[in-house]
């Protein structure tokens, strides 16, 4: 599988919010009001701060569904609950106490997404004509992956209200993510969009997100000139919002990518008005640090972290300075040029550290340091602490299904230990993992698509019940479910392995290597158990390895034959015309999509930040020295990560050397969403082939397709 490029949950509803209220004065009263603003300023600890300084105007319902409101947008999962909750008790016919619910719930809790839209779809009915309820409702939509079905939601409010504002910026926020999803991307929705947009700032100029929201758009889409003068209209209304304020850095550093010292130095002095401003507030110093460290000022950033854990240790964002550092190190850990081995158990103790905490703020962040316990653990980890580290990931992760229940029950099951546990686990694994799908249903193309997600998310799950059951002695049970597991995914490498191991212990060596066989073709991601698997049992069975390299050379060639074949059923008859792009190289050459024509065209999208990715450059820099001489073929990759100098410098460490274009939105233009991804170009500049995901055998598959389209018009 490869690696989708998705931005946090946080931007929907960053994206989503009401514009900037008019002044009010400070009373109790205005309390509902004031929040709003912070709200619509997209500054929510903010909003916090001020709600918690005036917990008398907490009486009032509406303040408290919109501090709600502030506490889940801050990461603030538990306490938002927490306060819809209460408000539920208390009064359950309330439109507000669902408003409450349905904003706890639609953010911070990834299991909770068909509660939240409950909650907004009963908010709605009881307050149909609520500009509040109009927007939450559409705003709970968004924030699932259906904006398609938000538009209706804010049109029936537009109907009535044709001049409402902030109404119109949520028409237009969903207009453009239906656009952009839709393939290839809808030029005209767009344009809808950028007039809708228009009309709120006519109506209402002080509205900051009718200027935030298709700023941010636009300099994602490339646009950067139009975006920046859109985005910079945004922070002079709200100079001081720190959404707002990284909404422009960034696109900022995109716009200057060959001078960031440039880039820093036009920032600054926002950064430094805004830290002046909020000296106190340990989300807006995370912030800071973080824009620090995107300007490389390393020294500011850690000094900024140190004064978040000494002054505020119980914090958020004292969290993620710690979670941060550890992921520091664990790209050390993972790097595999690195040889000290010390780093391992370095690694192992700033997790533990971090579990060991007396109190979590976002439990999310716990998940992720259970789940990297887990993956640290070995041979010597004892059977409880190997269990207290899945319960860990299956309590708080929420986002690895896969992993959480399908592995670690299979875990369990290796060593025969808590295998009671390993078969809830496999259980369980299927209803989360139908969840997950479930929540990303939008990115699927049609039903085929989405069904196939599923059979593949089930496989695990079902082959790990399969596996614990065989442990447990129940081997017909165990054979019966990891063979619905391969039923489900011919893919699952796992499944085969285990079918191998079952006709081992069976003394059936032959069934062994067949399965052991068809699982060793399977090319993906991390180690192939059935590789090892196959030339173990190939020794045993022989008395030596004597022969092991021709055995397996006739294995691979019979693979060889059957991929290429797929490959060339791969070709596309109908072919679209890469979309346009004039595009830099990270030493500053311009690249224009037109000068492609008369050449087979490789064209690679990746980041340094996707894990396939790195996991297949080694091969693609092979495939690269293989096309670099031959006039016949261009090859290009297009990058997306920001830090250009640290690319460079992470490359050079590396020895890569092929060519990389600065992306600056091209992708999402062009409606790549998932990396790596791969075009083939024919000579006429049209996309041939498209390979998705990571490739094993890179080199040689790409080859391929490039030999395919030299024989279409001959070799010069």
């Amino acid at each position: 599988m490869g690696a989708t490029r998705r931005f946090p949950r946080l931007l929907l509803p960053i994206l989503l919010a009401c514009p900037i209220a008019p002044a009010r004065a400070q009373t109790d009263a205005g309390l509902a009001d004031r929040l709003r603003s912070f709200t619509s300023a997209l500054d929510y600890s903010g909003g916090v701060a001020e709600a918690r300084a005036n917990t008398r105007g907490l009486r009032d319902p509406r303040a408290r569904a919109w501090y709600a409101l502030l506490l889940s947008r801050n990461e603030l999962a538990r306490a938002a609950l927490a306060v819809a909750d209460s408000m539920m008790a208390a009064d359950r016919r309330s439109p507000w106490s669902w408003f409450a619910r349905a904003a706890a719930l639609g953010y911070g809790y990834d299991d909770s997404s068909a509660a939240a839209l409950a909650a907004s779809e009963e908010l709605y009915r009881r307050a149909p004509r609520d500009p509040d309820a109009v927007w939450l409702r559409a705003a709970t939509i968004m924030n699932e992956a259906r904006a398609r079905d938000a538009i209706p939601v804010a049109d029936s409010f537009l109907i009535h209200s044709p001049n409402s504002a902030r109404h119109l910026v949520l028409r237009a926020n969903a207009t453009w993510s239906v656009a952009t999803v839709t393939r290839p991307p809808n030029q005209a929705m767009k344009d809808t969009a950028l007039a809708l947009w228009a009309r709120a700032r006519s109506l209402d100029s002080t509205d900051a997100l009718a200027w935030v929201a298709p700023g941010s758009r636009l300099a994602s889409d490339g646009r950067l000139d139009e975006g920046l003068a859109l985005l910079r209209r945004g922070v002079d209304l709200a100079p001081l919002s720190p959404a707002v304020n990284q909404y422009y850095w960034r696109a900022l550093r995109t716009a200057r990518a060959r001078d960031l010292d440039g880039a820093r130095d036009e920032a600054l002095p926002g950064i430094e008005r805004l830290l002046a401003a909020r000296a106190g507030d340990p989300a807006v110093l995370h912030l800071i640090a973080n824009e620090y460290e995107a300007f490389r000022m390393t020294d500011a950033q850690r000094a900024l972290q140190d004064r978040i854990l000494r002054d505020h240790p119980t914090s958020l964002a004292a969290e993620w300075v710690l979670v941060n550092r550890y992921r520091e190190v664990r790209q050390a850990v993972y790097d595999t040029t690195n040889r000290d081995s010390t780093v391992r158990g370095a690694y192992r103790r700033l997790l533990q550290d971090f579990v060991a905490r007396p109190s979590h703020v976002n439990e999310r962040l716990l998940g992720d340091a259970y789940r990297e316990l887990y993956h640290l653990a070995d041979s010597t980890t004892p059977p409880d602490t190997l269990l207290s580290w899945i319960l860990g990931m299956e309590r708080y992760e929420g986002i690895n299904p896969q992993v959480t229940f399908a592995q670690g029950a299979i875990a369990l099951a290796d060593r025969g230990v808590h295998l009671d546990q390993a078969e809830r686990l496999a259980r369980e694994g299927q209803r989360a993992g139908r969840q997950r799908i479930d929540r990303q249903r939008e990115i699927y193309e049609g039903v085929g698509e989405y069904a196939q997600a599923l059979d593949w998310m089930t496989s695990f799950m079902v082959d790990a019940l399969g596996w614990v059951h065989f442990r447990a002695g129940r081997v017909e049970d165990g054979e019966r479910d990891i063979r619905r597991a391969i039923d489900l995914s011919p893919r699952n490498r796992s499944a085969f392995y285990h079918l191998g191991r079952m006709f081992e212990a069976r003394n059936q060596p032959d069934s062994a290597e067949a399965y052991y066989i068809r699982g060793a073709m399977v090319a993906l991601p991390g180690v192939n158990p059935n590789r090892s698997a196959l030339g173990t049992l190939y020794e045993t069975r022989r008395g030596s390895a004597e022969g092991w390299e021709t055995y397996y050379a006739g294995i691979r060639d019979l693979d060889r034959a059957r991929r290429r074949a797929t490959i060339q059923a791969e070709l596309r008859a109908a072919r679209d015309p890469v979309p346009a792009f004039d595009l830099v190289t990270a030493e500053g050459a311009r690249v224009r999509s037109d000068t492609l024509a008369g050449r087979v065209t490789v064209i690679n999208f990746w980041g340094k930040w996707c894990g396939p990715c790195v996991a297949e450059m080694p091969e693609m820099q092979r495939f690269w020295r293989q096309v670099a001489g031959d006039s016949a073929v261009r090859f290009l990759t297009i990058n997306n990560d920001q830090d250009l100098r640290e690319l460079r410098e992470w490359m050079e460490r590396r020895r890569y050397n092929l060519p990389v274009l600065v992306d600056s939105g091209y992708a999402r233009r062009a409606n790549v969403d998932l990396y790596p991804t791969t075009w083939f170009l024919d000579r006429a500049g049209r996309i041939a082939f498209v390979k998705a995901g990571w490739s094993e055998e890179l080199a040689e598959e790409f080859g391929w397709r490039v030999e395919i389209l030299r024989a279409e018009r001959g070799v010069p």
